[in-house]
């Protein structure tokens, strides 16, 4: 299995392009885990792996106030589009260089499955919170159409191939349980992720997932396939879940 930083140093251009052609595409994913939550002007916010910064921009177009949003992003050519409103740290995600007990809360949203040794993740970030710190995450479940999308499909036509570790029902409750956090809420959610079209949600996705060994035809009719596609007269949908899990440091 590839480590996070040697996949984004790789093809983290790209993935940052699918985000400027489609930035609404995604939204409900990010508003979900923006939704668990409390956000004032005195907190020292974390968002971390933060990719291009998509977690961290939104909350500045919400206008949710913070002291300090913290990005924290493992390839410094990933986190290339991150505004610079915002305080960039290239370090790993189990060693940043945040002090301990300095943050009120931390954001992780879709990036722990390229990651093999969470448990020491969760403490890392467990140290870095204050009292009553919250830490939200989400990522892909093992027995979901999404993990058979990225495993099985995008595996097969990226030529890095994509091997994730994804996280079983349980992780979040046992793993944060046992590092000292409370845990609060964990639960599979639908998350859409909203086109204006089909060409544009192939594209999305052959830049998102780096499938340069299937054609945009291919690509929608895979989606539509194995994790499933909806239609409305406004906007096409690919069905889309995640596990989002909310909890407090003890």
């Amino acid at each position: 299995m590839k480590h996070y930083k040697e996949i984004f140093d790789a093809r983290g251009h790209d993935y940052n392009s699918a985000s400027l052609i489609s930035p609404q595409a995604r939204l409900s994913e990010i508003d979900q885990l923006l939704s668990l939550v409390e956000i004032n002007n005195q907190m020292t916010v974390v968002d971390i792996p933060a990719g291009g910064g998509v977690v961290a921009s939104r909350i500045q177009a919400l206008q949710r106030p913070y002291k300090k949003l913290y990005c924290v992003e493992p390839s410094q050519s990933f986190a290339v589009t991150i505004s610079a409103d915002f305080s960039v740290l290239n370090s790993p995600i189990d060693n940043t260089q945040l002090q301990h007990s300095s943050c009120d809360l931390i954001l992780s949203l879709a990036g722990l499955h390229h990651c093999c040794n969470r448990v020491d993740i969760y403490h890392h970030w467990y140290q870095r919170l204050k009292s009553s710190g919250q830490l939200a995450v989400a990522d892909v479940r093992a027995d979901t159409p999404t993990a058979q999308f990225l495993n099985g499909f995008v595996n097969q036509n990226n030529s890095q191939g994509h091997q994730g570790d994804f996280i079983s029902d349980k992780e979040f409750q046992y793993s944060l349980t046992d590092v000292g956090f409370c845990v609060e809420s964990n639960q599979l959610v639908d998350v859409p992720w909203h086109f204006d079209n089909l060409n544009q949600l192939g594209q999305f996705c052959q830049l998102l997932f780096g499938i340069d060994q299937a054609s945009i035809p291919q690509i929608i009719d895979a989606v539509a396939d194995i994790v499933g596609i909806s239609e409305t007269k406004e906007q096409i949908s690919i069905n889309w879940q995640l596990q989002y899990a909310y909890a407090l440091k003890r």
